[in-house]
């Protein structure tokens, strides 16, 4: 072997892992405390979310609801029900409101 060329050198050899630095306990507290507020934020918006899904499920079910009697019912109401009936629906539609 050459003077340039060694078998390995200190410097080019990876150095042990090193033990992970001591966390100062205020570190570790805050992280604690985010954590625990990372977890209720989720857990609000977990229950956020199947709030919404339940509201509209039932104002899927309203809106069929609505339809299938104006359907169930055209025969028997006058030209102005059904513009009202109509009128409703597309409003409920509109707006989300059920």
């Amino acid at each position: 072997m050459t003077g340039n060329q060694s078998s390995q050198s200190p410097a080019s050899t990876p150095p042990a892992e090193a033990e992970a630095p001591a966390i100062p306990k205020a570190v570790s507290d805050a992280r604690a405390a985010e954590q625990a507020r990372l977890e209720t934020m989720q857990a609000r918006l977990d229950a956020a979310l199947r709030e919404v899904e339940r509201r509209m499920r039932d104002y899927n079910q309203d809106v069929k609801e609505q339809k299938e009697y104006m359907w169930e019912h055209r025969r028997e109401m006058d030209f102005i029900e059904k513009i009202a009936s109509r009128q409703s629906i597309e409003q409920s539609e509109l707006s989300g409101d059920a």
